[in-house]
C-alpha cells in the first residue's frame, strides 16, 4: 500500500519546487551548497542533456508508454518484491512529474545546477527517475542472480 502512495508524494514535491522556482528564481539563482549546488530556473523542452529539443509530443507518448509497460509488469506481478515496487514508484512519479508540465506549460522546469562538474541542469522529477532506474537495474541483476542460485540454476554461492 505504501508504494501507491510514493508516486502522489513525489509529483506534489516535484510540483511545488517547481512552482517555487518559477515563482523566486526567474533570472536569478540561489546556492545550496557554495561551489557544489545552485538553484537556477531553467526551461527544458526536450530530455535529459538537451536531447529531443522541441519534442513534447513523442516524450509525452514515450511516457505513456513506460506507464503502461509499469501497469502491465504490477498487473501481472512480473515484479512482486518490494525493492522492484519502490523502484517503480520513484520512476512513476518522476515520470508523471514530468509529464505534467510538458502537458501544461509545454516545457519542464528545471532548477538544479551543479557547480563542481558541467552537467546538465535537472529538477526533482529526474532526480527520483534516476535513483529508480538505478535501483532497478541493480534490483533486476541481483534478484535474478539471487533467485537462480535458490532454485539450484546456478552455480554461485
Amino acid at each position: 500500500m505504501l508504494f501507491f502512495l510514493i508516486p502522489p508524494a513525489v509529483i506534489v514535491l516535484d510540483q511545488l519546487l517547481k512552482f517555487w522556482v518559477k515563482t523566486n528564481l526567474q533570472g536569478g539563482s540561489a546556492v545550496l551548497v557554495p561551489g557544489v549546488l545552485h538553484l537556477v530556473y531553467a526551461e527544458n523542452t526536450g530530455a535529459a542533456f538537451g536531447m529531443f529539443r522541441d519534442g513534447r509530443v513523442p516524450l509525452i507518448l514515450f511516457t505513456f508508454a513506460v506507464m503502461g509497460i509499469f501497469i502491465y509488469l504490477l498487473w501481472k506481478r512480473k515484479i512482486a518484491h518490494p525493492v522492484g515496487y519502490l523502484a517503480l514508484s520513484f520512476i512513476a512519479g518522476g515520470a508523471v512529474g514530468n509529464l505534467l508540465d510538458r502537458l501544461i506549460r509545454g516545457y519542464v522546469i528545471d532548477m538544479f545546477e551543479l557547480q563542481f562538474i558541467r552537467f546538465a541542469i535537472f529538477n526533482l522529477a529526474d532526480a527520483f527517475i534516476t535513483v529508480g532506474c538505478v535501483l532497478l537495474a541493480v534490483f533486476v541483476i541481483f534478484y535474478e542472480r539471487f533467485h537462480r542460485v535458490r532454485e539450484g540454476e546456478g552455480h554461485e554461492a
